[in-house]
């Protein structure tokens, strides 16, 4: 991590893709974006006069994220695409917005962008380059273009949690296990997004990372009247060699490190 220099913090404008900043950590399997942190580390580097949020809102694993976006700022851009083709015009509005604030906001020192996306380095370039901006990026880690973090000033890794959500997975399979239930990858899946309030997307790919990451291996299982089932075998052992969760209490490690 990299950290602009000078004890006067520069007045400063973010732009986040609230739309990769969540997917990515989606992907990864970890809990969601965690704006409050977010913040509270870009003010001990900037003096934070702009904040505009970018996404599609839409769409049903993202749209209720919008209230808690409004805690912090309600300049919040719907990127919808209404169009008959599927496209990302995220990327588009958000650079619009970027030369707008460039062009009406000369009082602007520092543009800060939120996002993993390349497709900024050219934007990030030009701010360096012909305006003599400083420039900071926020991504997250695993997701991140190398070519943003060459192109800014500074740059922060956003680290994926994934304790937190492991907590509502792993209690799933466990009680299923208590029961003598063979547990299958989709009926956790289910049961722990309706009995924890949680969007299915999320849990399944949440789970799906503890089966990379090698706690929880697949095997078919055959079941009476000639039918099998492929029944999720979790190494408990390791998981509480590494933290993660405990039997004796049902608990998991969840510190956080932003």
């Amino acid at each position: 991590m990299e950290n602009p220099n000078g004890n006067r913090k520069p007045i400063t404008a973010i732009f986040i893709d609230y739309e990769h900043w969540y997917y990515s950590l989606l992907h990864l399997g970890s809990s969601g974006p965690d704006m409050e942190a977010l913040l509270a580390d870009v003010k001990t580097r900037a003096s934070l006069n702009q904040i505009t949020v970018f996404g599609d809102f839409t769409q049903d694993a993202i749209k209720g994220e919008v209230a808690r976006i409004r805690r912090y700022t309600t300049n919040i851009i719907n990127c919808e695409n209404s169009g008959p083709v599927q496209k990302n015009y995220t990327d588009f509005i958000m650079l619009d917005t970027v030369y707008q604030t460039l062009i009406m906001r000369h009082d602007i020192e520092q543009y800060i962008f939120v996002t993993g996306d390349g497709h900024f380095s050219s934007v990030m370039a030009h701010l360096r380059t012909f305006h003599d901006k400083q420039v900071g990026v926020y991504g997250v880690n695993g997701s991140f273009s190398n070519n943003l973090r060459e192109g800014a000033n500074w740059w922060v890794a956003i680290e994926p949690q994934y304790d937190y959500k492991y907590k509502h997975i792993l209690d799933t399979i466990w009680h299923t296990e208590e029961r003598k239930y063979i547990p299958s990858f989709q009926r956790m899946v289910e049961n722990c997004a309706k009995y924890n309030g949680l969007n299915q997307d999320l849990v399944s790919a949440t789970l799906a990372s503890l089966i990379n990451r090698g706690y929880i291996a697949q095997s078919q299982h055959d079941l009476p009247g000639g039918t099998s089932v492929r029944a999720l075998v979790t190494d408990w052992i390791a998981l509480e060699r590494d933290g993660l969760y405990r039997r004796d209490n049902n608990m998991v490690n969840s510190e956080t490190a932003y």
